[in-house]
């Protein structure tokens, strides 16, 4: 968690230095409970969601049922990257093996949206 914090603490500091050309920054805590950032109320996060917003995601499906899925990081990323479930996107585990590419990312979105800018625009973090 202090490597998470430390990073995030960078980024709050450097965020300022982006040019004016609006970014995205889309940052992923991995591994800490929502209630546990929310009791904690980490500057440097909150710092950085001033400039935008702060959000949890659901990334497990139902247990059980048609969308369950494993919470392992890769499988999660793809997850919220595409907006689909394991059961689409199929990645499966951290071995990305056999990804279904016919769900569109949030990468394939911006392309869409503003072909003229590059994806250099967005700016993912993961930790």
């Amino acid at each position: 968690m202090k490597k998470s914090l430390l990073l995030l603490f960078l980024i709050a500091a450097s965020i300022r230095s982006f040019p004016q050309d609006k970014k995205v920054l889309f940052v992923i805590v991995d591994g800490i409970p929502a209630d546990v950032i929310q009791k904690l109320h980490p500057t440097c996060l909150y710092t950085i969601a001033k400039e935008g917003a702060f959000t949890t995601a659901h990334v497990g499906g139902e247990k059980g049922g048609y969308s369950q899925t494993p919470t392992i990081s890769a499988v999660g990323y793809n997850s919220l990257l595409t907006g689909t479930w394991v059961n689409k996107h199929n990645v499966w585990d951290n071995d990305i093996a056999a990804p279904n590419y016919n769900y569109w990312t949030i990468f394939r979105f911006f392309k869409e949206q503003y072909p003229q800018k590059k994806n250099s625009h967005l700016l993912i973090l993961a930790g």
